[in-house]
């Protein structure tokens, strides 16, 4: 009886330590986020003036699905991105405006894990 209780208190000790590894183990997920960084910054055809824009709308499409970001007060762009290709769909100012892109503007970008990703994006002043 003694030695069945033993055998007994062995496999619940057993059990809970091996649903305790597999705790830690599925806890420590490895996160695969990037970082992007830039401004909107607003200009003439034949110059970028320099103009950040705060409040703007930034639309970006990543394994078929769009991300709304939108710059702070100052017009930075800061955020934590999964790994990976996007693809600049288009942006608004702060009151909705869709804006056009410099004829230099990149439309494409890479996140990589772990690591800051500079992208600025230049637009045009709206013609009134």
């Amino acid at each position: 009886m003694e030695f069945r209780r033993k055998q007994i208190n062995k496999l619940v000790i057993s059990a809970i330590i091996i649903l305790f590894l597999t705790v830690v183990v599925i806890g420590q997920k490895k996160e695969n986020n990037g970082y992007l960084f830039g401004h909107v910054v607003m200009g003439t055809p034949n110059e970028v003036s320099g103009e950040l824009l705060p409040g703007a709308t930034i639309e970006l499409l990543h394994l078929n699905k769009r991300i709304i970001i939108i710059t702070d007060e100052a017009g930075v762009i800061d955020k934590k991105l999964p790994a990976g290709k996007y693809q600049l769909l288009s942006v608004k100012n702060s009151e909705g405006k869709l804006l056009t892109f410099s004829d230099k503007q990149y439309l494409c970008l890479e996140i990589e894990t772990n690591k800051t990703t500079r992208f600025d994006i230049d637009v045009l002043k709206p013609t009134t």
